[in-house]
């Protein structure tokens, strides 16, 4: 088995995730009514925003997008700067839920990995959902959900919670001997 990591940056001009960004810039109450009705995790009402562009002058992700004309148009909330250009012009940000839609499609995905928090968030029903939603090439993933590892303060462990800790491979494994039928782990 080879493994190749790829940054979502490297896909910004792939034609299918330019498609599926768009779409959500254009359509964020596609995503926001998918997540009221089939997650337990609540939803901003302003901004509802589930991709934006990274404003060109400050670098932050605070403001609103919108397509139109085949433009881009930022209002940055953070700088105050007002930017309008081609889609190539910009980076993005795109949360992780619509996001996964045109990475399953680009990579004929056939399974997925991801932690236990996400299924009790309603990802399972949510990725189905957008698949649809989105009128997606992609086949729907076997999803395998890991362990919820708690840090020694009993927090969910997250890169994007900011406490990722890198373990070798031996320390995972002797966290699994200690107590082979938990269903949390503690690192």
């Amino acid at each position: 088995m080879k493994i190749k990591a790829i940054r979502n940056s490297e896909l910004k001009n792939n034609p299918i995730m330019k498609k599926h960004l768009l779409f959500t810039i254009k359509n964020p109450n596609v995503v926001a009514n998918i997540l009221k009705k089939y997650t337990n995790k609540k939803i901003l009402k302003k901004p509802i925003s589930y991709a934006i562009a990274v404003c060109p002058n400050c670098k932050k992700v605070k403001g609103n997008s919108h397509y139109k004309n085949k433009k881009i148009y930022h209002n940055c909330l953070n700088c105050g700067k007002k930017s309008q250009g081609n889609y190539e012009d910009f980076d993005y940000w795109f949360y992780h839920k619509p996001l996964a839609i045109p990475r399953l499609e680009i990579f004929n995905i056939d399974i997925c990995i991801t932690g236990l928090d996400h299924y009790n968030e309603g990802d399972f029903t949510v990725r189905e959902k957008l698949i649809k939603a989105y009128n997606s090439t992609a086949k729907f993933p076997k999803t395998l959900y890991t362990q919820i590892v708690l840090s020694k303060d009993g927090e969910i462990m997250g890169k994007s919670r900011g406490n990722a800790k890198l373990i070798s491979l031996e320390e995972l494994r002797n966290c699994f001997n200690r107590n082979p039928n938990a269903k949390t782990i503690l690192i």
